[in-house]
């Protein structure tokens, strides 16, 4: 009992002593030095005259790689540009200064050009729990030309950098144009010292993951990225290949470049040419038979209504293929004959494309190849009713949800099964 009240009397000086000692070896206390950080941060963010690029990288594993967002701050309040919105379109919402394990700035109200890739239903990611992105953060470090954060919940680094003195709208125009083109490769490839790698890039509902999986005679190692403003590719943690390290990449000549390594990013093409022959034509079924030039490929192939080509291009029909495609029991080698499944009376077109295939992912790697079209055999005969319906009708709503104005367009019934149903198409 006697050592438990010594304790206790000798604890306060103790404590006295640290909290002193603390005090003088930084000669401010920890709330004086948390308050000093946050106004330093607030007169870095605020005198930035044209705001900053945050590179906001959301989900703890960077798995979705990284998004440019433009912000501008002004006393409590912050201006946003993000890929959720686009070139011309902003959203003000309110931020503010605390301190968790150090100061953090947070964004406090929603902001839809923000907040989309932390709130849990997004659209893209997993229902709950959306991007996973943070709206709280560490402030690591201010300067004048340089904020450094970290993100509270994902401990990932976020930078900002000024922006120059350009307006928004052209200069996130020239960026989305930019991305848009850099990111439309159907497949990826990595050369470096002679020898070329396969990369899976993964699609996350809908959503083009910045991030990239290389695959060597060692194993996969992944780096996550994220588009630069000055046209290019930049990685979260350098990415390491055969142990040569690639930090940035510039977008030149339709491929991504390192000057340092001579490494290149490039699309997977192809050289695979197709040729059908058409045969045992009936009306709910046809035998078509397929043959590629290169036979230790794989591809896919499927006959597709004519019509369907009225309103969709040669890409959206390859990638339409691509999303039933669900067995790699669907794909073939070498010549191949199939019976498919056709609707009567339809004019159809075989179409087949080369597939590669990388950690499970698969990529076409060649363009839509279309051989010449047939139709299928003669159903029940339409009546008069059934075939009053076909053909191309000018609808008009009564209102709209967006305009709350009417709105009119053409849509097109044709023939599916004779009697009994119609294919829509233009709605």
């Amino acid at each position: 009992m006697k050592k438990l009240i010594i304790l206790l009397a000798v604890l306060p000086l103790v404590l006295s002593s640290c909290l002193k000692d603390d005090k003088d070896a930084f000669g401010k206390t920890a709330s004086e030095r948390i308050r000093e950080v946050q106004e330093g941060t607030e007169k870095a963010l605020t005198g930035a005259a044209n705001g900053w690029l945050m590179e906001y990288y959301p989900s703890a594993t960077q798995e979705y790689g990284g998004i440019a967002i433009y912000m501008k701050f002004q006393n409590g309040t912050v201006t946003v540009t993000s890929e959720a919105g686009g070139a011309g379109k902003t959203a003000e919402s309110l931020y503010s200064y605390d301190q968790d394990y150090g100061p953090t700035i947070n964004f406090d109200t929603y902001n839809p050009y923000f907040h989309i890739y932390s709130e849990p239903n997004s659209g893209v990611g997993p229902t709950n729990t959306g991007m996973g992105g943070d709206s709280e953060f560490i402030i690591m470090s201010y300067a004048a030309d340089k904020v450094v954060l970290r993100g509270k919940k994902t401990q990932n680094t976020i930078v900002l950098t000024p922006l120059p003195e350009t307006a928004w709208n052209t200069m996130f125009g020239k960026y989305s144009a930019d991305v848009n083109k850099m990111d439309n490769f159907r497949s990826y490839e990595l050369v470096l010292n002679g020898k070329t790698y396969d990369i899976a890039r993964e699609v996350a509902d809908n959503y083009n993951s910045r991030y990239f999986s290389v695959v060597t005679e060692s194993g996969v190692t992944s780096a996550s990225f994220i588009y630069t403003q000055d046209t290019g590719l930049k990685f979260y943690e350098p990415l390491v290949v055969d142990g040569v390290s690639i930090e940035e990449m510039t977008w030149s000549g339709g491929m991504f470049t390192d000057e340092v390594s001579g490494a290149r990013i490039q699309e997977t093409v192809s050289n695979n040419k197709f040729t059908f022959a058409v045969s045992g034509i009936k009306a709910t079924s046809v035998d078509v038979e397929t043959t590629p030039t290169v036979a230790n490929e794989y591809y896919y192939f499927d006959v597709v209504p004519s019509s369907a080509f009225a309103s969709a291009s040669d890409e959206e029909i390859l990638y339409e293929l691509m999303d039933g495609i669900t067995s790699m029991n669907q794909l073939s080698l070498g010549k191949m004959m199939k019976t498919l499944t056709v609707d009567s009376d339809t004019e159809y077109i075989p179409c087949a494309f080369g597939l590669k295939i990388v950690n499970g992912w698969i990529y076409p790697i060649t363009e839509l190849a279309k051989g010449p079209a047939f139709v299928s055999g003669q159903g029940d005969p339409m009546s008069p009713e059934y075939q009053a319906w076909l053909g191309t009708w000018t609808v008009t709503s009564t209102s709209s949800e967006k305009s709350k104005q009417p709105i009119t367009f053409d849509i097109t019934l044709a023939k599916k099964v004779a009697n009994t149903s119609y294919s829509l198409t233009g709605w």
